[in-house]
């Protein structure tokens, strides 16, 4: 093997390394946080069921004082 084809070779695999490496760190890291990555995985499974309810919920208070606004003796004027 030549000197450049070496040169490439190595080059070539410190990626590799650095990600075996990288994926040996993470799994020791998971370990350590057992907990937390369960919740991180609960609430990546569950995002929509929390998304939807909090949507509503900012709409509907958007409504209200909407609504709010528009009677004659309130003193806000959100709508203008």
């Amino acid at each position: 093997m030549k000197s450049r084809q070496k040169i490439y070779l190595v080059f070539n695999l410190l990626p590799l390394y650095a990600v075996s490496a990288n994926h040996r760190q993470l799994i020791k890291y998971n370990r350590q946080f057992k907990g937390v990555d369960k919740l991180l995985n609960f609430l990546k499974e569950y995002k929509k069921a929390f998304l939807i309810p909090l949507i509503l919920m900012v709409v509907l208070t958007l409504i209200i004082f909407g609504l709010a606004s528009l009677s004659p003796e309130s003193n806000f004027n959100y709508l203008g």
